[in-house]
Order: C-alpha cells, then structure tokens, then sequence
C-alpha cells in the first residue's frame, strides 16, 4: 500500500484519514481501492458483513470457551470500542453451541446498538502429522 499522505480531493468516500497531532495525515485506502476490478473474493464471512466505514480489531479464536470470547468482546465495549471484530474460528463443526449463538448474536445488526459488530471466517483447519 501507498500510505503518503494524499490531498483532501484525491480522498475516497469511505477511506480512514489518521490524525496524529504534530504529524501529518496519513491516507489509509481501504482493500476495495487497492484491489482491481478482476480480483476474486476467495472467503467469505460465516457469521456477520462488514461495515467499510469502521474500523476493525482482528482476531484469532480457536476451540476457546465462552467466557474466553465474552471476556474478549466485553472488554472492548468497556473501552469505548465502537467498530468491527474480525475472527478466524473454530470450523463450523468445532464451534460449541454457545459460543456459535453468542457470535450470531454479534453478527447481527441489532448488535450495532452495542457498537460492535463481530464478523467470523471459520476455516477448517487440516493438519498434518510428521
């Protein structure tokens, strides 16, 4: 990525302008403007959509309980987080079934009221013994 900064015209709509006082604007583009129109979206997200006007945290959650994931998302709303939770999970197989509801729940859009959106890729994982 080119991250110099750009002027004020040259600006996408949705694109992230960093402000750090003292130092000068950084443009951030968004995947979107960095790709061409011939590129190919190879994963899509189990649970949840992305919402290109927030920003995200980015995870990695693998076979946790609960209270690992809740502990997690609730101690980012008691930051102030407002914004998207991206995860790699469990495969859909592997996710227990509260943990799966829990997720749902903050896939859906009426979880946006809370600030957060939590967006979940599951993989299925294939390892390999030497």
């Amino acid at each position: 990525y080119d991250i110099t900064p750009k002027s004020q015209n040259e600006e996408g709509p949705a694109s992230k302008k960093v402000e750090r006082p003292g130092q000068p604007n950084v443009h951030f583009p968004l995947p979107t403007e960095a790709v061409s129109s011939s590129s190919k979206i190879i994963l899509e997200p189990t649970f949840g959509s992305h919402r290109p006007d927030q920003n995200a945290v980015l995870a990695l959650a693998e076979g946790y309980d609960l209270n690992v994931y809740a502990t997690f998302i609730e101690s980012l709303k008691m930051t102030g987080y407002q914004g998207d939770v991206v995860m790699a999970v469990s495969s859909i197989r592997g996710i227990k079934k509260d943990v799966k509801e829990y997720l749902q729940f903050y896939a859906s859009i009426e979880s946006d009221k809370s600030g957060i959106r939590v967006i979940s890729y599951s993989i299925d994982w294939e390892c390999y013994k030497k």
